[in-house]
């Protein structure tokens, strides 16, 4: 007789991707207030000046406590009534090296979130940064048909961190970044390993 044991590895939250944190903010203009975006209150959210196409371009700026590897820039929208309002569909990620502004990459139509979710917009490498520049160039439109750059929190974060199990290989459908999704529920699951143990009959 053989006992089959599996044994199944979990990365919870507590074993996060690293996140840096926000201690300034610079934006082209604000109807609503810049320093919501570094309140730590997802419900309280910036706006940009409002206007009736989307073509027209808002920037918004944010510093960390130092220079930090960063390869994913993270933006919580603004929801209302589960739809996202005011999220830019096109848009340029910028880094700083503490002298200047550095393209990282242009973006357009990024996929939206479910509800309650981050934006989680990967760079092409991983950069020593020390701030976050994103400028809007299509702004997003609200609910009642102006156009905005609107967010309720602005982050930066390393993730291409290794996270592996006996396999080195995460199981499907628990990607690595759910350790960075700021959804608790989300968790990372490894691969599962199996071991035949022999029992001795009495």
């Amino acid at each position: 007789l053989f006992l089959l044991a599996f044994a199944v590895s979990f990365f919870t939250h507590s074993a996060m991707a690293q996140s840096w944190p926000v201690t300034k903010v610079a934006t082209s203009s604000a109807l609503w207030p810049n320093a919501n975006l570094y309140d730590n209150n997802p419900g309280t959210v910036w706006t940009s000046n409002g206007y009736a196409d989307p073509n027209h371009q808002e920037w918004l700026a944010y510093w960390f406590d130092g220079f930090h590897p960063v390869d994913t820039i993270k933006l919580y929208p603004r929801y209302a009534g589960g739809r996202v309002l005011g999220f830019p569909t096109a848009f340029n990620v910028y880094w700083s090296d503490g002298s200047n502004w550095n393209l990282a990459q242009t973006y357009a139509n990024v996929t939206m979130p479910a509800a309650g979710n981050y934006v989680l917009v990967k760079l092409p490498s991983t950069v020593n940064a020390n701030g976050i520049q994103v400028i809007a160039t299509q702004l997003g439109q609200d609910d009642i048909g102006n156009y905005y750059f609107q967010i309720g929190e602005v982050g930066a974060a390393r993730t291409d961190v290794v996270a592996t199990d006996y396999f080195r290989n995460p199981l499907p459908g628990s990607p690595i970044l759910t350790m960075l999704d700021n959804t608790p529920q989300s968790v990372l699951v490894s691969g599962v390993r199996a071991k035949m143990y022999p029992l001795r009959r009495p």
